[in-house]
């Protein structure tokens, strides 16, 4: 079988009867009405003039399935547009008249966003609530916490979900949803307007997820077949493939135990934790390049009851700070990696709900904590083997570099007090929810209380919050006004050209235009 005009170098021309553009047998005849391509199975629609071709099935023979519009399966394969007819990324000409087909067409500028915080925001360090996305509003656009949002997108199916934008074999960006708790994976259909729920094609399911809402992370990797997601679930590290035009996805598992804490990639591998049935915990790697099963690591002396928060990395070292210490899997001098669990002095446990450690200018990571022996927050050095610890006069807020005071905006490390003024009357939070490493904005909700810090979040009423966006260029940009329960456990991200903010109790995603 022999493609012609498809990635020829020359316009159409005629053969067998057949204008080049076809796929032909050796002997010169169209394949049952079908043109049989790497792209999928294609055919010419049925009385149109000019030629329009439409994508009938998938490269291996799959029917599509009957809720994915043909719009959407042609972005999804990359189709080429031209004077509203429609034709197989494969066709570099018009087979009618030899004219050059212009190259398809890939709807986003933005890169891959993975959940909860985007890219992990610095090559050398991972893991916070960073991301290296720009969050520069349109210098045109009007902003108040009264308008209306800019854009809207329907909800998913109800569930609390995770948002990843991901490229298609096409290039394009498509926006998928994850309720990682039941493991549902809905797909948002551009031309159709609605979210698509993906069905694992091999039989069974995505297992669930147990992590609590604030630990929870993924990640991703590709090679030549494509993209692989890891997520972690109460049957180990899911490695799961997209399946775009079945609407589906293929998940294999690594490990098969409970993963108490997420994975994350380092040194080409991806790490999670997993504990066993009788309480014993070790470390999983998985190969990011293959999905297939790497080593384990047996650590010991961790308590049946402690709770590991999302892992971040630096160059040497993976950390996944818990209640009572942290676990950390290091590289040695000889290359071997060894994996231990520190625990904190007696009387000290960290403070996982003042968000993320803080990163400090020296690149040092530090976990907020309170100290019983000292009656005082205190922040303990988390990458480092001695045990180094700072007092604080009182809680930060922080999101990786920036940290905020009650609902100011601070430069300082979260152990020194700013010389002057004082925030005591201060009836304001601002919570950070994700910093852009490119710009220093910060998203995040501001919520008007007298409750003080740590009983607003660990309330769970409804309380009315400003979505606002925070830089150093525009000291607030006031957003959208919502009144929900923990506002703080929004999720936002970017995607096509737009930063979105995700509630499971609003009546929509909400969404604000990007500077180009």
């Amino acid at each position: 079988m022999s493609l012609g005009g498809g990635d020829g170098d020359s316009p159409a021309r005629e053969t067998s009867g057949f204008q080049v553009g076809v796929c032909v047998n050796e002997s010169g005849g169209v394949l049952d009405g079908f043109w049989d391509l790497p792209s999928g199975r294609w055919a010419k629609a049925l009385g149109s003039a000019p030629a329009s071709y439409f994508l009938a099935a998938t490269h291996d023979g799959h029917l599509l399935p009957s809720a994915l519009a043909q719009q959407d399966a042609l972005r999804l394969v990359g189709a080429r547009q031209l004077e509203g007819c429609s034709f197989p990324p494969e066709f570099r000409f018009h087979p009618n008249d030899g004219r050059a087909l212009p190259p398809p067409t890939v709807a986003s500028t933005h890169g891959v966003w993975l959940p909860p915080f985007g890219d992990g925001g610095d090559e050398a360090v991972r893991g916070l609530r960073r991301t290296r996305s720009a969050l520069t509003l349109r210098p045109t656009g009007v902003y108040s916490e009264s308008n209306d949002p800019e854009r809207t997108l329907p909800l998913p199916p109800p569930g609390r979900h995770e948002f990843f934008a991901l490229p298609s074999a096409s290039g394009s960006r498509e926006l998928l949803a994850l309720d990682a708790a039941p493991g549902v994976l809905p797909l948002w259909l551009t031309a159709a307007g609605r979210w698509a729920a993906l069905e694992q094609v091999d039989g069974g399911f995505l297992a669930d997820s147990p992590l609590p809402h604030e630990a929870w992370r993924c990640e991703v990797a590709r090679d030549t077949t494509g993209l692989r997601l890891f997520l972690p679930t109460s049957h180990g590290i899911a490695c799961l493939q997209l399946d775009w035009l079945r609407l589906g996805y293929h998940v294999d598992y690594i490990g098969d135990d409970v993963c108490c804490g997420a994975p994350i990639l380092w040194r080409e591998e991806i790490w999670a934790v997993l504990r066993d049935a009788r309480g014993g915990v070790r470390l999983q790697a998985a190969t990011a390049a293959s999905g297939l099963a790497g080593g384990t690591l047996e650590v010991t002396g961790v308590e049946a009851e402690e709770r590991f928060a999302a892992p971040v990395c630096v160059r040497r070292q993976v950390i996944w700070p818990g209640v009572r210490g942290r676990l950390v899997l290091e590289v040695q001098a000889n290359g071997s990696l060894a994996a231990h669990y520190r625990p904190w002095p007696a009387g000290v446990s960290s403070k996982f709900g003042f968000g993320a450690p803080y990163l400090a200018r020296e690149g040092q990571l530090w976990q907020a904590c309170w100290s019983e022996h000292d009656e005082s927050h205190a922040y303990l050095r988390l990458d480092g083997r001695d045990l180094e610890q700072r007092l604080a006069s009182a809680p930060r807020l922080c999101t990786g570099q920036i940290n905020y005071r009650l609902a100011a905006r601070m430069k300082l490390p979260p152990w020194d007090d700013p010389e002057h003024g004082s925030d005591a009357d201060s009836r304001a939070l601002f919570i950070p929810i994700l910093e852009s490493a490119v710009d220093a904005g910060v998203l995040g909700v501001r919520i008007d209380t007298t409750n003080g810090l740590e009983a607003t979040l660990e309330s769970g009423e409804r309380v009315r919050a400003v979505v606002e966006l925070h830089s150093d260029r525009r000291l607030e940009t006031r957003l959208y006004t919502l009144n929900v329960s923990t506002p703080w456990q929004g999720r936002a991200f970017v995607y096509d050209n737009a930063l979105w903010f995700y509630h499971p109790e609003l009546k929509s995603v909400v969404g604000w235009e990007l500077e180009q």
